[in-house]
């Protein structure tokens, strides 16, 4: 929720990522849910990294398809694999969300695209292409992030904050406690 995002400790979550990551193209799909309908920010800003030196496939500034739900979306599940189809969700740039305090505005720098405030859950979408998945050693995953995330690989979970709870997803699925990532608090990061 800062200018910067503080993806904390970044998991590493290679053995989740090689078994759902193929040669080719590969989605990263990641909802962000809001704790309650009249909270005043939600943020989202992943970063998915592989390799050593690393290749970044997303983090702030990244392209990614984005639909912010302030009603039932009405496909379920279908948006975190891979043939779903984005054409018609908005373009943007991680991160991801919307701040309306003013006092301090502490987004407002963050903040790329625009969603309604109010907003109970952004889903988000994007393609990134892996020449050699064998070839890679490790992947790491961070989020800077308010209220709570998941985050799939081609329909594969591959991280979870602590807060979302077990089980299903829905587009108004509240997380179980508000996050901060800039509290001043120890962030939960899966």
């Amino acid at each position: 929720n800062g200018v910067s995002p503080d993806y904390g400790p970044r998991q590493l979550i290679t053995a989740q990522a090689l078994a759902a990551m193929h040669h080719g193209d590969n989605i990263l799909a990641i909802g962000v849910w809001n704790e309650s309908g009249t909270s005043s920010d939600l943020v989202l800003v992943p970063q998915l990294a592989a390799g050593q030196p690393e290749q970044v496939f997303a983090a702030k500034g990244t392209q990614m398809r984005y639909l912010a739900n302030v009603s039932n979306p009405g496909f379920g599940r279908e948006w975190i694999t891979e043939p779903f189809d984005d054409s018609a969700w908005d373009i943007g740039t991680y991160g991801v969300g919307y701040d309306t305090q003013t006092n301090p505005p502490n987004a407002l720098e963050l903040i790329e695209i625009e969603v309604p405030a109010g907003t109970s859950s952004v889903y988000t979408r994007v393609r990134f292409t892996i020449g050699q998945p064998q070839e890679i050693e490790r992947v790491y995953f961070g989020a800077d992030y308010d209220d709570g995330y998941v985050a799939w690989i081609n329909g594969v979970e591959i991280s979870r904050s602590g807060n979302m709870p077990a089980g299903p997803l829905y587009w108004d699925t509240r997380p179980t406690s508000t996050h901060e990532s800039s509290n001043g608090t120890s962030p939960d990061y899966g």
